[in-house]
């Protein structure tokens, strides 16, 4: 779900939803599902790799078969047994949030997690004017339970490439992005580096 005060724009970086807030806007808004999803699956259905690709796991001749989209399967964990991973909107790494310096962010986080409570730190995000907005549970706020939604509001000071986890157990790895309000000189590429 995007909410969204100013336009902002939508499209698919490696099968991750990204949010690209215009330029000239000042405020910018969006969503974030957190829930679980089962590695190495394709719409309920089990895959496994051959070749660099990816089969549904009953395929026995892949000449005769047509490969899964990467994008749509989550790879994390090797490929053997599939894992249940905490995933932001579908995905892992969830989606870079792209916003321009000085735009005031808010995002509404929701927890579908079944029984892990969760909450968002934005990682060296300056929160000057907006202490409790720094997502440490018990410390800057209570954390999101089960079923229940949080928004965020902050402000963007500081362009740069930042991350944003959850202080809650092993739950992390996700990208923010504060750009400049001026073009880009060179084409931009968005990498994620996972152990």
């Amino acid at each position: 779900m995007l909410r969204s005060l100013s336009i902002c724009a939508v499209f698919l970086i490696h099968g991750a939803i990204s949010y690209e807030c215009e330029k000239s806007a000042e405020t910018c808004e969006t969503s974030l599902l957190i829930s679980h999803r089962l590695t190495m699956m394709h719409k309920k259905v089990a895959v496994y790799s051959a070749e660099g690709r990816l089969y549904k796991y009953d395929v026995t001749n892949i000449n005769e078969s047509n490969p899964i989209p990467i994008n749509d399967v989550i790879t994390a964990d090797g490929w053997e047994d599939s894992r249940l991973v905490v995933v932001a909107n579908g995905t892992l790494p969830g989606p870079p949030i792209i916003v321009y310096e000085n735009q005031t962010i808010i995002v509404h986080v929701t927890n579908h997690l079944k029984s892990e409570e969760v909450t968002i730190h934005w990682h060296r995000i300056t929160q000057k004017r907006s202490p409790y907005m720094d997502g440490v549970p018990f410390l800057t706020q209570r954390p999101i339970s089960p079923g229940q939604t949080f928004v965020y509001k902050f402000v963007a000071s500081h362009k740069g490439t930042y991350w944003y986890h959850s202080h809650v157990g092993a739950q992390r790895a996700k990208g923010l992005i504060v750009r400049e309000r001026t073009s880009l000189e060179m084409k931009e590429h968005i990498m994620t580096i996972q152990e």
